[in-house]
């Protein structure tokens, strides 16, 4: 992570039945924004978890890594149209797009 981009993590694990519909939207939302630079969608198996910092108690989850804060913050819906609006409220590049319109 560094200081010009914006991660969202997708913390999955392949044998979940229930996330299959949130990867889905996951992924069709990073499509959406494949050309945005500075944000990155990212996932994870949250089985095989390796970050000792990132405690993981259910899945599936969406962590929200913003560029100037460190500390993830969770993004409390699975359901597509609320996670692209949580996006356009905190990356910087959405929020600038959505001032020019």
């Amino acid at each position: 992570l560094n200081n010009t981009t914006d991660v969202i993590l997708f913390l999955t694990d392949p044998d979940c039945r229930q996330c299959k519909k949130p990867f889905q939207i996951f992924t069709d939302l990073a499509v959406k924004y494949e050309s945005y630079e500075n944000l990155v969608f990212a996932t994870m198996n949250a089985y095989f978890n390796e970050v000792e910092e990132l405690k993981v108690e259910s899945i599936p989850k969406i962590l929200f890594y913003s560029r100037n804060n460190k500390v993830p913050s969770e993004i409390n819906s699975l359901v597509g149209k609320k996670i692209e609006d949580f996006l356009r409220n905190n990356v910087w590049e959405l929020r600038k797009v959505d001032k020019e319109l």
